[in-house]
């Protein structure tokens, strides 16, 4: 093919055809541009194409550890349902509105218990080490970043740190005060 071109561009310059040549030449250099264009144009569809399928795995992976999140969420929640169930009977205990029981002795030992939140954000931290820009739905970003960035912080934190410290700086003490614990050792 760069044969024919060559000679024919041979061939309009040796004729002394020079606007004939002229006009050979632009159109070269307009196809040449022109597959330079259409060869940009099929790789930034084929990088878009990419991303898309990046971001669709991402948002994907992201949502299945939401929904394993949610299922450890309503675990915590039964658990903790049952706990303030304990709670409330060791409560009446202490307050003489019930007798002591086989019972209450079970309702004891849940007291020091809770469930901790541990979020599943593997995903969220690749898909920032690799930059949030990833996901292009800027709503959905900044969604997905207050829930990591400070919504599970902040609970984390609270239970690490309001919760443990009231069951063991309030709670077990003043049980333990209202209790006779007998030690039983053979």
């Amino acid at each position: 093919m760069a044969k024919i071109f060559r000679s024919a561009r041979q061939s309009l310059a040796e004729n002394g055809n020079v606007k004939k040549y002229i006009r050979y030449a632009l159109g070269e250099i307009i196809l040449v541009v022109l597959g330079i264009l259409i060869a940009l144009q099929i790789d930034t569809t084929y990088t878009n194409y990419q991303l898309e399928k990046t971001e669709v795995k991402y948002l994907t992976e992201i949502k299945n550890n939401l929904k394993f999140d949610l299922n450890d969420i309503q675990f915590n929640i039964d658990f903790n349902v049952k706990r303030l169930r304990s709670n409330l009977v060791v409560l009446q205990y202490l307050n003489k509105e019930i007798p002591y029981s086989d019972s209450i002795g079970f309702h004891l030992s849940n007291l020091p218990y809770s469930a901790r939140t541990l979020p599943n954000n593997s995903t969220y931290e690749t898909v920032k080490s690799k930059g949030l820009d990833i996901i292009s739905n800027d709503s959905l970003r900044q969604r997905i970043t207050t829930l990591y960035d400070f919504g599970y912080k902040n609970v984390i934190d609270f239970e690490s740190k309001d919760d443990h410290q009231f069951q063991f700086g309030i709670l077990l003490p003043e049980v333990i005060k209202s209790i006779n614990v007998i030690a039983v050792w053979k």
